[in-house]
Parts: C-alpha cells; structure tokens; sequence
C-alpha cells in the first residue's frame, strides 16, 4: 500500500470511529471521490482492517464488505 493510500485510510478509520457510516460520507471525510475511496477500500490490506473496525461491538451497525456499500 503506498503511503498516500495508508494516510487515507488512517482518515477513513477516523471518519468511521467519528461515526459517519456511508460510503458518500466517507469519502467525503477523507477528501476522496467515490471511485478512489472504493480503490483504496477494497485493496486487500484496507479491507481487513475495515472489516476489523467494523466488526467491534461498537461499530455492529456497520457492514463493510468488498465492492459492498457501507451501511448503517
């Protein structure tokens, strides 16, 4: 993962923890377009550790899969 895309995701994380919980929101917190923030999400390293975020008690609410939308 280039480090452009780590810091990305770093703020992806934060945005969820923050609560926000759609993929628009998201990618608007990040300062992504929708295509790029689904590129970035989907990369094999980004999307285990959004799966993990997402699968704490705290986030049950949200479901991040692969090409999946983030819901609420």
């Amino acid at each position: 993962m280039k480090h452009e895309d780590e810091l990305l995701l770093t703020a992806i994380e934060d945005a969820i923890r923050g609560g926000l919980k759609s993929r628009a929101d998201l990618a608007m917190s990040a300062g992504l377009t929708i295509p790029r923030f689904n590129r970035i999400a989907s990369a094999g390293v980004a999307a285990g550790r959004l799966r993990i975020l997402a699968e704490r008690d705290r986030f049950k609410g949200l479901q991040f899969e692969l090409g999946a939308p983030v819901v609420g």
